[in-house]
Parts: C-alpha cells; sequence; structure tokens
C-alpha cells in the first residue's frame, strides 16, 4: 500500500531513516502553526497580540501534549498487534483507544471552557490583554477535538509502517494555515479571532482528511460491529503504555506553562519578547539533558531548560558556570536567575533519580576531580540528589565547590522534614523574588 514501509524487510539504516525523516519533519511542521500566527499575529495587529498568541500558545501545547502522549502509547500497541499479524486484535484496540483518548478530549474539552477565566487568572494574564486572549482562547478550544483526531490516526498509521501520509496532511494544514491567517487577518480585518479561526479550520482539515484517508486506504482497519465491545485486558495494555508517554510528553510542558505564568505576571512587554525570544534567542533546542550522579554514585540524564549556548563545551572540557559567563544566553540569564531553568527535572523526581530537596546532582568528570581534592566529597552520594537544597538556595555562582560541599554536608548530618519544607518554602521566595535573594546572597 502507498507508502507503507515494513521495518523488518531490508537495510536497517535505509528502511529506518525513510520511516523516520518524515516524522522529524513533521514535528517541525507542528512548530508552525503558532510561529504563523505568531508572525502575522505580531506584525498586522501588534504587541499585544503577540503577547496574548504566544501565552495561548505554551497552554496548547500542554493541552495537546497530553493527546499526543495517550496517541504514542496506543500507537505502540498497535504496531505490535499489526505486527503479530493479530487484525481482529488490532480493530478491538483501535474501538478502545478511541473511546478512552476520546473521553480525555470530552473531558479536557469541557474542563477548559468551563474554567477559562481561573486559567487565565492563574497564568496572570495582564488586564490589558485579558480579553484578547479569552477571544483567541475561546476558538482555539473547539479544535481540540480536531487535534485528537490528527494525532490518533497519524499514531495509527505510523504503527503499520505509513509516516509520510501524516506529513502530507501536517504540510496541507500548515500551508493552508498561514493562507487563511493572511485572508482573515488582512483582508478581512478579523483581528486575533482570525488567527484562532485560521488554525481550528487548518486543524479540521488535516483531521477529517487523515481520518477519510484511513478509512478508503486500509479497510482492514475499519471497525465492525463484533468490535465494538469493551475489553477491560485490552484497555488495560493501552493504559499502561499510554500513561508513561502522556507523563513524559505532558511533564516538560507543564514546566514551560509554569514558567509562562511567571513571565506573565511581568507585563504584556515582557510577554510578546519571552514568546519571540524562545523561538529566535539562538535557535537551538529548548532542552537538554546532561550525565550527572545521584545516590551510590548511579549515573542518570538530568533534563533542564537550556539556558546556554549549543555546543558551550565544543572542547570537551567541563567547566562550572561563572555569574558573568558569555556562554549563557540572554533568555538562560532569565532562567537561571528565578531558578527557573530546572523545572524539567520534575521528570528526574518521577523517575525516581532525584528527590525534591538534596545535594546537587553533579557531573561524573567534576566528581571525580573533586574527590582527588576533597576525600569528603564523596559522602555527598549517600543521599538522592535534589531539585533544590541548602547549596543550591544560599550559594551562588561564585560559591567555591569546597562551600558548597560543607553546605551539603551540614544538610545530610542536620536532615528533618522541617528542614526540607523550609528550604523548599526558601526556593519558592528565590523564584517569586529572585532580585532580593541574590541580593542577600552576595551580602553574606
Amino acid at each position: 500500500m502507498l507508502s507503507k514501509i515494513d521495518l523488518t524487510q531490508g537495510g536497517i539504516t535505509g528502511t529506518l531513516l525513510r520511516f523516520t525523516l518524515p516524522m522529524i519533519i513533521g514535528s517541525l511542521l507542528q512548530q508552525c502553526y503558532n510561529i504563523a500566527d505568531t508572525l502575522i499575529v505580531g506584525q498586522c495587529i501588534g504587541s499585544g497580540a503577540l503577547a496574548a498568541v504566544g501565552s495561548a500558545y505554551t497552554l496548547m501545547v500542554f493541552l495537546i501534549s497530553i493527546l499526543l502522549g495517550l496517541s504514542m502509547g496506543s500507537g505502540t500497541v498497535f504496531s505490535l498487534q499489526y505486527g503479530a499479524g493479530q487484525t481482529d486484535s488490532l480493530r478491538r484496540s483501535i474501538y478502545v483507544s478511541v473511546l478512552l483518548i476520546g473521553t480525555v478530549t470530552l473531558i479536557l474539552n469541557i474542563a477548559v471552557f468551563v474554567w477559562i477565566h481561573p486559567i487565565l487568572r492563574i497564568l496572570q494574564i495582564p488586564k490589558d490583554i485579558y480579553g484578547m486572549m479569552y477571544d483567541y482562547l475561546w476558538i482555539i478550544f473547539w479544535g481540540i477535538g480536531f487535534t485528537f483526531i490528527y494525532n490518533f490516526y497519524a499514531a495509527l498509521l505510523r504503527a503499520i509502517g505509513n509516516a509520510v501520509t501524516p506529513l502530507c496532511f501536517l504540510a496541507i494544514s500548515v500551508v493552508l494555515n498561514i493562507g487563511l491567517d493572511l485572508f482573515f487577518i488582512l483582508l478581512l480585518d478579523w483581528g486575533i479571532k482570525g488567527a484562532a479561526i485560521a488554525t481550528v479550520a487548518a486543524q479540521g482539515v488535516s483531521a477529517l482528511g487523515i481520518m477519510g484517508y484511513a478509512y478508503v486506504k486500509y479497510p482492514e482497519l475499519r471497525l465492525h460491529r463484533n468490535d465494538l465491545h469493551f475489553d477491560r485486558h485490552c484497555l488495560k495494555e493501552i493504559t499502561s503504555f499510554s500513561a508513561l508517554t502522556c507523563v513524559q510528553q505532558s511533564v516538560m510542558n507543564l514546566g514551560i506553562l509554569m514558567v509562562q505564568g511567571l513571565v506573565n505576571s511581568f507585563g504584556t512587554v515582557v510577554m510578546a519578547a519571552f514568546a519571540a525570544a524562545i523561538k529566535i534567542d539562538d535557535r537551538g533546542k529548548i532542552f537538554y539533558k546532561q550525565k550527572r550522579l545521584t545516590m551510590n554514585a548511579k549515573e542518570f540524564y538530568v533534563y533542564k531548560f537550556r539556558s546556554m549556548i549549543p555546543d558551550a563545551e565544543k572542547d570537551g572540557i567541563p567547566r562550572l558556570a561563572s555569574n558573568s559567563d558569555s556562554r549563557i544566553t540572554r533568555v538562560g540569564k532569565f532562567l537561571r536567575k528565578c531558578r527557573l531553568d530546572e523545572i524539567p527535572q520534575l521528570i528526574n523526581i518521577l523517575r525516581g533519580d532525584m528527590s525534591v530537596v538534596g545535594p546537587r546532582p553533579e557531573r561524573p568528570e567534576l566528581t571525580e576531580k573533586y574527590e582527588k581534592e576533597m576525600p569528603e566529597f564523596r559522602f555527598r552520594l549517600k543521599v538522592k540528589a535534589g531539585l533544590t537544597g541548602y547549596a543550591q538556595v544560599t550559594g551562588v555562582y561564585d560559591t567555591t565547590p569546597y562551600d558548597k560541599l560543607k553546605m551539603d554536608l551540614m544538610y545530610i548530618e542536620r536532615y528533618s522534614m522541617v528542614m526540607d519544607l523550609r528550604l523548599i518554602l526558601m526556593t519558592l521566595k528565590t523564584i517569586i523574588f529572585p532580585g532580593e535573594m541574590n541580593s542577600n546572597e552576595k551580602n553574606k
């Protein structure tokens, strides 16, 4: 069948490239939805509209990541059953998955409509753009169902080896979105509502198009009457995969949403700047991972918002960041000042690699170096590494490794739940009042 790849046949490298390249291109194209709205709205309407669209983007990405994660997990089950030739089981799984993700979509859709005002207040939307943000989101929320349909069928087609078709419908949708943006905003003068309508219309075309394609081209996947029954075992299998991918996809985006809420509190101009900055600051990735050590010298990858330029250590020599480090980007300075670059480590906490409070996870190369200089350094590895801690809260970039070690050992020796709670509160104060905390730290 058209664009279907059998991953069990032929050379491994070529086959994988033909399958994965459309997925990579598709991920890039998905970013074009908001980039188009951001560019056209910012140029044609103004900074207030740009701030509203940019802030709405982080909320929508978080909501979509939940549905995307559930669809990806279901796709794993689909691919296993398709590969085993279990067509009947595949159709039953499709039915159960549609019920599961469709129910989650319905609940999300109802929730965002009912609580749209509390959501806007939590995001600390300034009064001068509150109306625009409300109008934009109210329309955009109607497209959540289309997002579910597209991502579900994209996962289904990829599960049976067809990665090109989802890319084609996505490309059509992106081009249509740009065209409709220009038509509704420039010609009809519909403003920010026009941008939202253009996005929903484009999403609808891609969703209905890919669903119709799957129905016509793959008759073996059409549900029969005997497939329409609820299978608890099937639900358990799908949930076991979908829950993990859902958490994986949504946790990082929840962190970005938290950052956006803080940025919004600074006003419309900062919101607009942040919306543009995260896209154009240095064109690098938003996230990065790095090998670190936790309890008993166990290696793991820590996740962070990237705050330095790409290839900050291209010579391979590990270096500690300094207070005026030229490698730190402009957005990175803000993230580090508020300690917001650490938010993705919530993933590490959920995985069990880290705890909320504890010594900072250190790199293996630096740990080896410090242990030679300070034999006591190994005692830090008696407990789990932490998202925050005594040394993180009271120290600064210029604090020496020896002084930070003393703080870590002091924490381990005096550990208590009360102390952990105090450090968590101090961390929140650092996030909310970064200037005050940094000033106090420099005077110590």
